[in-house]
């Protein structure tokens, strides 16, 4: 009888194993959820990085909060994913000014994003890079530009913004206003890009799939950035996860913007038109139709998503925070809305915005040599360095003990003009040779916008919405931006 228990009691010795490996994960695993960073065996800091991806800036915030401006990340052992992740204003000169030439995006950089940006602006080092750079430098900052692209987004506020609001006003429901800034942004975008809107704001809101598949684009883009590069490699040849997505996403891409440079090049005929793709049309480096493409997606990425998520945010804070969307208000009322030189506090309110909410949270360079790092940090060639813009936003020793709080008047000096911006603690545009070209433009179109919705209305944050962000390489809200938009009383 005895033998008879002992061997229905048995357990065999792999099933025993299992369950210690459960037990020790599980414990893991709940430690985890409690400490910044654990050093798991064999692994490393994968894990913690799977297990916080969800809500990953913030976790990013909480370790150096914890731990300090300079963190070293390890991956898992023969993966080649060992990371620095910093946050130090000093470091961060040193790497976009002082020793840019040391710093590349990087060639695991490019191959990450190679389908979605391809040879665009944003993907590229070295002499590619300065020619697209000075072609954009020069028609950017042109005085012929910066008045169709203030002209266009003024006019696109006024005239299909908000009457789409005042119809929801009307009707009383609930939008997502997440969506709605991202359409407006992407016809101001297109429009300066291809020379007109593509009526992303029309009666209706026509099925925009360009916007759609630049969502799913960044998402499973971002996804590449947290597995270690043979990983990501093996999934992609596999066809598994979010890959899929992204291959239909780079096809719907590919064949909107094939139709734009089919059209631009009809119209330019090589001679060059007002618009940017034009303008790259008429340079030597053009002859091919997917050159076209990477100029194109880049500079619609940029115009489109940074400034869209930048106007969601701004419009949640100051929903949120009255006294501040009265002193907005009050300038608006004194200063009038034409001219978005005048209205300083706005400008304050969305620099704070974006020191809370940079568009892209999170950025990083590759040395190519070996370097020292200004705070001692040594690095290896090769050595990957991730800085959290996000988190440099939250640091108390950057911003005083109210940096959690959205406070524009951080901007203003005494006299209430604005301030320096915060040099390299503030990198919402980038810093140094690689600082956004775009930088002044998106500030107009987004004053423009302000402007134009909060002087005619009242935004209301539906009840019970939550706001978070997305887990994307632009800062989107996860569930949108719901509210009610009411009429506001005594509007002019």
């Amino acid at each position: 009888m005895h033998q008879v228990l002992h061997t229905a009691w048995c357990v065999p010795g792999w099933v025993e194993a299992l369950l210690a490996l459960a037990c020790f994960l599980s414990l893991h695993y709940f430690r985890q959820r409690k400490e910044p960073v654990i050093d798991w065996p064999i692994l490393h800091h994968l894990p913690a990085l799977l297990i916080h991806l969800p809500h990953v800036h913030d976790w990013t915030t909480s370790m150096h909060s914890a731990i300090g401006p300079t963190i070293p990340i390890l991956g898992p052992i023969f993966s080649n994913m060992d990371r620095i992740i910093t946050c130090d204003p000093q470091n961060l000169e040193y790497m976009l000014k002082t020793r840019f030439s040391n710093f590349p995006k990087g060639k695991l950089f490019h191959d990450m994003f190679e389908e979605f940006l391809g040879d665009g602006i944003f993907n590229i080092d070295g002499d590619a890079w300065e020619a697209q750079r000075r072609t954009a430098n020069s028609h950017v900052h042109s005085k012929g530009f910066r008045s169709f692209v203030a002209a266009t987004s003024r006019g696109l506020a006024n005239d299909r913004l908000v009457p789409l609001l005042r119809k929801f006003a009307t009707e009383g429901a609930a939008i997502d206003l997440q969506e709605i800034m991202m359409r407006y942004t992407m016809d101001t975008a297109c429009a300066a890009v291809f020379g007109e809107s593509v009526g992303c704001l029309s009666e209706g809101l026509p099925n925009v799939p360009f916007a759609n598949a630049i969502n799913d684009a960044m998402q499973a883009v971002t996804v590449r950035h947290v597995l270690p590069t043979a990983w990501w490699r093996a999934i992609r040849w596999l066809g598994l996860g979010m890959e899929p997505r992204l291959e239909r996403a780079v096809r719907t891409m590919d064949e909107f913007v094939a139709q734009q440079v089919a059209r631009r090049r009809h119209v330019s005929s090589g001679r060059g038109g007002g618009d940017l793709l034009s303008v790259y049309a008429a340079t030597k480096a053009s002859k091919t139709d997917r050159y076209l493409r990477d100029v194109a997606v880049n500079f619609l990425l940029a115009g489109r998503d940074t400034t869209g998520a930048a106007l969601t945010w701004f419009f949640w804070l100051v929903s949120t925070h009255q006294n501040i969307e009265a002193k907005i208000i009050e300038e608006l009322k004194a200063k009038g809305t034409d001219d978005h030189r005048e209205l300083v506090y706005l400008h304050a309110a969305l620099c704070e915005t974006i020191r809370l909410y940079p568009s892209v949270p999170l950025d990083h360079k590759c040395a190519l040599e070996e370097d020292i790092l200004p705070d001692g940090t040594i690095l290896k060639s090769e050595t990957m360095v991730h800085y959290s813009i996000y988190a440099m936003g939250r640091m108390e020793w950057l911003w005083g003990k109210d940096c959690l709080e959205f406070r524009p008047e951080r901007w203003l000096g005494e006299d209430g003009r604005l301030k320096g911006e915060g040099g390299f603690r503030f990198l919402a545009f980038n810093g140094g040779p690689r600082t956004c070209v775009g930088r002044d433009l998106a500030f107009v179109q987004m004053k423009y916008a302000a402007s134009a919705v909060l002087s005619a209305f009242q935004l209301e944050l539906v009840k019970g919405h939550r706001v978070s962000p997305k887990t994307s390489v632009i800062l989107v809200m996860k569930k949108g931006l719901m509210v009610r938009v009411k009429e506001r009383e005594g509007s002019w």
